[in-house]
């Protein structure tokens, strides 16, 4: 899976912190996408991170491209780094097993 960030506006200890947040999270993920998907250049994930200056807030928005589905999106705006990032791996999570559920049953 080739995963490709864009980060605006995050202070240097946002972004380590952002990082490393990030990769806990993506863990899950890609452990189910590369069991159905193993080569590393069938699957994209763009990654967008920003803060917003006036409010303090984050906004964590994901687009997850798999062979053969509509693209999976997520977007959260929440007033810390971690918390849309939480909220947005867990509705990945929820549309990916959703989608996989609903084909398996189709067969």
């Amino acid at each position: 899976m080739r995963v490709h960030k864009h980060i605006v506006n995050l202070t240097d200890p946002e972004e380590v912190q952002f990082n490393d947040y990030f990769e806990r999270k993506l863990g899950r993920i890609k452990t189910f996408v590369e069991r159905h998907f193993p080569d590393v250049d069938t699957v994209t994930m763009n990654v967008n991170m920003q803060r917003h200056e006036k409010h303090t807030a984050f906004e964590f928005d994901v687009k997850l491209s798999l062979p053969g589905f509509n693209p999976f999106v997520a977007e959260a705006v929440k007033h810390s780094v971690t918390e849309p990032m939480d909220i947005v791996f867990d509705r990945l999570d929820q549309m990916i097993h959703k989608e996989f559920d609903k084909r398996r049953h189709l067969r």
